[in-house]
């Protein structure tokens, strides 16, 4: 009955191992979809890519009115103020489109080195817990080694505690059957039949 209440007592604390390992990499696989939304909502939204201003909803209301000043470069030619080949802000126009490409590409340099950065830090913080659960899986081992080892020794004593018992027993069972013995005989060597009573 003890040994059946040990492999009890082993069975449920193997199902308790198995159901942490199994809510830990629940946990790890929530953990990673939740960084991966948040990541997503910080640097993927429409407005910061490079061609949003095609299909921006808002680009009627944001727009410059038609025409500004005479010299306005979005007037068409048949306006008559701006005639072909001329480009007045040409230099400041190449300036411009310098810089914003300049730009553009400080920000993609930025966010790779952040992404790279938040990767290394999430490798190590994997790494960390990894390591964490092998030790503890090392230290349950150790206690599931233990507790086979005290179980063992259980099962010796208490089997070395029924012989010593069942050996007394057969022991004075004989000394019972040796005194049985010695009071038959005394019984017939004192009776009436031997000692010629009358």
């Amino acid at each position: 009955k003890q040994r059946e209440e040990a492999y009890a007592a082993d069975a449920v604390r193997l199902d308790k191992i198995a159901c942490l390992m199994d809510e830990r990499q629940e946990e790890d696989k929530r953990k990673l979809d939740l960084a991966l939304n948040e990541f997503r909502s910080l640097h993927q939204n429409a407005q910061d890519r490079r061609e949003f201003d095609l299909y921006d909803p808002d680009a009627k209301k944001k727009a410059i009115p038609a025409r500004v000043t005479d010299d306005d470069s979005r007037c068409s030619v048949s306006g008559g103020q701006k005639f072909q080949g001329e480009d007045l802000n040409n230099k400041a126009r190449a300036k411009q489109q310098g810089e914003q490409m300049s730009s553009w590409l400080q920000r993609q340099i930025d966010e790779r080195e952040k992404a790279k950065k938040a990767l290394a830090e999430a490798r190590r913080l994997y790494d960390l817990q990894r390591v964490d659960m092998d030790q503890r899986a090392c230290g349950l081992a150790d206690a599931e080694e233990e507790c086979r080892t005290a179980i063992t020794l259980a099962t010796a004593n208490y089997n070395d505690a029924l012989a010593r018992e069942a050996a007394e027993r057969q022991r004075l069972r004989k000394q019972q059957d040796l005194d049985d013995n010695k009071t038959e005989i005394c019984n017939a060597l004192y009776s009436d039949l031997l000692t010629e009573n009358p």
